[in-house]
């Protein structure tokens, strides 16, 4: 938890990546026992979750959102920490594809390794085979995909969007970080008339948020950071 102005959020935000934690800013120390009693009521069924993802032949991982990847033995690996009852973790994965033949297809396979502490500490491994469907018609290639994954994927665009805002603003260039950020949020309230969604719709009003009356500081830096760290898990 960082408060108040004082800390580093790049290096905060590393501790909890690489310690498999979470990371909050929080604007005064006010706000402190709602955080633990967020995190300690949550019950630890899962521990150190690993995620290895393993491309077949044709499928090529063009990116990862949301958590730190390590290779090993040529693969990605993902160190996910630890999983609470309930909780769900959003990894964003970006495929890239040779040509098929048309039918149904393995495009990649997930083995997760974890400790099992439902009842006593049991180390557990599962396969899962994920599969697309391959198709020459033109008419269900241009029907709509899926709305969740849209949102994922627009919610992961965003925060890279507030990264390089966030560069610009750095650099001193105050009217091109704010253009960034101002296009990201017409986008997203485009998106989210389009598609009914209160999702983008909210996502959008805290982007525009931000740019009332913009003067950038130490704590505008600290809430910006805040707002890519949750976007780019999807939280």
């Amino acid at each position: 938890m960082g408060v108040g102005d004082g800390f580093d959020e790049e290096l905060m935000e590393g501790i909890a990546e690489h310690g498999g934690g979470n990371f909050y800013y929080i604007d005064k120390a006010d706000g402190i026992p709602k955080i633990f009693e967020q995190e300690f009521l949550l019950s630890v069924v899962a521990q150190n979750v690993k995620l290895t993802l393993n491309p077949p032949e044709g499928t090529q991982i063009v990116a990862i959102y949301g958590y730190p990847v390590e290779e090993q033995s040529g693969k990605p690996v993902l160190q996910l920490g630890d999983i609470y009852h309930n909780e769900v973790k959003s990894i964003l994965v970006e495929l890239a594809f040779y040509p098929h033949i048309q039918g149904e297809h393995t495009v990649i396979q997930l083995n997760w390794n974890y400790i099992d502490v439902t009842e006593r500490a049991v180390a557990c491994s599962t396969q899962i085979d994920v599969s697309a469907s391959f198709t020459m018609d033109i008419n269900l290639i241009n029907e709509p995909g899926s709305a969740i994954v849209e949102q994922q994927v627009e919610l992961t665009k965003s925060a890279k969007v507030i990264e390089d805002a966030m560069v610009a603003f750095d650099n001193g260039d105050m009217e091109h970080g704010q253009k960034l950020l101002k296009v990201q949020a017409d986008q997203m309230l485009q998106m989210s008339i389009a598609m009914n969604s209160p999702i983008t719709a909210e996502e959008s009003a805290k982007l525009y948020s931000q740019l009332d009356i913009f003067e950038y500081s130490s704590k505008k830096r600290k809430e910006l950071n805040q707002e890519k760290y949750r976007r780019m898990k999807r939280k």
